[in-house]
């Protein structure tokens, strides 16, 4: 027995070491990306017809500052295809009456098939496709505002043949509260941890709200209605242009190219959010996002569980801090380039904790394969 104990705590603290001297390459790739965008913002703005393309389930009232966003940028050489995904509210009514005021831009759709457990929001997409005139596709949802120079900033690294696609950074609205100052720090963390890997050349996801892809890598790949099914249709896209190695991925790291989105308002639905991210990551259909993301996710979990033993056996408590030493090193990392406002730093201390405990709980929930709410919708899992 003390023997397959003492193996089974030599493995752990080989994981854990493995794990923290992962973080040296993962904050190499991080870097790689800053240089990356910094050299693609050196080149013009290449002279391509865009898509900006935008899905809405029942989100009457967070179109109108989306719309304005869109209406401020600098660049008008891009068209915009709103799709209305079975809306319960007005949210049709508002895209009409901007189409209308707008009506060379804006061009607006409906999905209207029957909702059958799968990810309704990959349906909706696959029906831009039909419309879109542009070279580029660039999406966002109906929840966010884009900065003045996204399109354009977005679109840049396009200027090679040879990209494929690009994701860029999410943030939330506001940082009034514990709730809405956690969100920022999860967005970023999450977000960071991709672009590093993108930075490796082995990018394994993205947030949709923030992603622009060229029309000919999607053709490639059948476009959004041949993806294999998941409840996490961004990442999923991100793995299908990688794998037919024929087109670069790059990740927008900087503020100019930054959408934020509205926050959850409890940390209920910042549970079931996560528990949906997790379980499309931990069950994607790609190796790569799978075995990326548990390495991670796990981690956090083996910590956790020796959390309490660790005050009887303090040899544990390494495994444990592992993971408060790795997400420190890349909020270090990625918030002296962003140079977030002070509640940033302020609350990261407390972030920190809440995530080390946060992620292995919700990890421990998605291994399972559990149910997942999207927008009011059962999603298969």
């Amino acid at each position: 027995m003390a023997l397959l104990t003492a193996s089974i705590m030599f493995l752990i603290n080989l994981y854990t070491a493995i794990f923290l001297f992962s973080h040296i390459f993962v904050i190499a790739g991080l870097i790689s990306s800053f240089r990356r965008e910094r050299n693609a913002g050196r080149s013009a703005v290449p002279d391509v017809k865009v898509s900006v393309i935008v899905p809405a389930r029942n989100e009457a009232e967070t179109l109108p500052a989306l719309f304005s966003s869109l209406l401020c940028q600098s660049t008008d050489n891009f068209e915009i295809i709103l799709i209305n995904d079975r809306s319960e509210d007005n949210t049709l009514d508002v895209m009409k009456r901007f189409r209308d005021a707008n009506p060379a831009r804006v061009k607006v759709i409906e999905n209207r098939k029957s909702f059958t457990g799968k990810n309704p929001k990959q349906m909706a997409l696959s029906l831009a496709e039909t419309i879109a005139d542009g070279e580029i596709f660039l999406y966002t949802d109906a929840d966010c505002r884009v900065p003045e120079k996204w399109v354009e900033y977005m679109i840049k690294p396009f200027s090679s043949p040879e990209t494929g696609l690009v994701f860029g950074t999410v943030t939330v609205n506001n940082d009034k509260t514990l709730l809405e100052r956690f969100q920022q720090y999860d967005h970023l963390l999450r977000y960071h941890y991709t672009a590093a890997s993108a930075g490796l050349n082995i990018p394994t996801g993205g947030f949709g709200n923030n992603l622009a892809v060229r029309r000919k890598a999607l053709d490639d790949i059948g476009g959004f209605g041949a993806l294999e099914y998941t409840v996490t249709e961004d990442a999923q896209l991100i793995a299908r242009v990688r794998d037919t190695g024929k087109w670069r991925i790059f990740a927008q790291t900087s503020a100019a190219s930054m959408v934020s989105t509205a926050p959850v308002k409890t940390w209920k639905e910042l549970y079931l959010q996560e528990l949906r991210w997790s379980t499309g990551a931990i069950h994607a259909p790609d190796i790569a996002s799978r075995v990326g993301y548990g390495f991670i996710m796990y981690q956090l979990l083996i910590g956790i569980i020796l959390f309490i033993p660790a005050f009887f056996n303090p040899s544990f408590f390494p495994v444990f801090f592992c993971g408060i030493v790795s997400m420190l090193s890349v909020s270090l990392t990625y918030g002296l380039h962003l140079k977030p406002g002070f509640s940033f730093w302020k609350t990261l201390p407390l972030s920190l904790v809440i995530a080390q405990f946060l992620f292995p709980l919700v990890t421990a929930r998605a291994s399972f394969r559990p149910s997942v709410i999207w927008k009011g919708n059962k999603l298969d899992t």
